[in-house]
């Protein structure tokens, strides 16, 4: 078994407890996440190192996706959160409690809707993955001048996570 270790990357512990906080929302997120994950691995596209994408790019991925649903499986965490502590990330249990989820697709739905998603749904030549608003944040807007996959850091609003992938 493998692992990465960070030391003192507050960013990354910030990102850690928001997907966790998105993990706790529904279990149909934890099941497709470990599937997500588990194929990134077997198919080498979480190797930054290699030139692909950083492993947890493939929870905000999924986060992003299940956000964009009809009926969204998840919500936009930020919206509940105070705008005034934008340094540390304060998970807003108390307004998440209230929030519950129309869409009763299974795990494995989910899973096929992923991936039509990713690979014919999604515009990445103009859309940038962003789980921190609801709705759509164009390359334009974010004054990004990439072509390719573009996913923002949730902590970070100028990095896009993708910045590593070589053509």
């Amino acid at each position: 078994l493998a692992c990465e270790l960070s030391l003192n990357n507050h960013q990354a512990y910030q990102t850690s407890s928001l997907l966790k906080d998105y993990w706790s929302l529904d279990p149909r997120v934890r099941t497709v996440g470990v599937a997500f994950r588990y194929w990134a691995s077997v198919v080498r596209m979480d190797r930054q190192a290699e030139g692909t994408l950083p492993p947890h790019t493939f929870a905000i991925l999924l986060v992003y996706f299940l956000q964009q649903q009809t009926k969204p499986v998840l919500p936009c965490i930020h919206e509940y959160l105070d705008p005034s502590n934008e340094d540390v990330y304060i998970s807003p249990v108390e307004g998440l409690a209230g929030w519950r989820t129309q869409n009763k697709m299974s795990p494995a739905e989910l899973w096929i809707e992923l991936f039509a998603f990713l690979s014919i749904g999604f515009k990445s030549v103009e859309l940038v993955v962003s789980i921190k608003k609801s709705g759509m944040l164009t390359n334009e807007e974010k004054q990004w001048k990439t072509k390719r996959l573009a996913v923002e850091d949730p902590f970070s609003c100028k990095r896009n996570l993708c910045r590593s992938i070589q053509a």
